[in-house]
């Protein structure tokens, strides 16, 4: 609940900040389409660098992660139905 709280509260301020600068950029401009474009440009490039500079090396170690939990999934499922099919075969060959 704390990390959900975290989030929104820095989601409202980076918002805040945006809006504050923009306002205070459309003085200088004057035009607040122009200063929302800026603003806007501003944090676009900077959610980029963000992204790789250490969110895709993230994404990327979380990806093989995954992978590897599936491969093991996928070897237990199929390990599992031989067992059963075993089990099936020993059972009807008592009958």
């Amino acid at each position: 609940m704390s990390v959900l709280l975290f989030l929104c509260t820095t989601f409202v301020g980076v918002m805040s900040l945006a809006v504050a600068l923009a306002l205070w950029l459309a003085e200088f401009v004057g035009s607040f389409a122009l200063a929302w474009l800026i603003v806007g440009g501003g944090v676009s490039i900077i959610a980029t660098i963000i992204y790789f500079t250490s969110l895709h090396a993230t994404i990327r170690r979380i990806n093989r992660r995954l992978d590897t939990v599936y491969e093991v999934s996928a070897t237990i499922e199929l390990l599992y139905q031989q067992t059963v099919l075993f089990i099936k075969k020993i059972v009807g060959g008592f009958q």
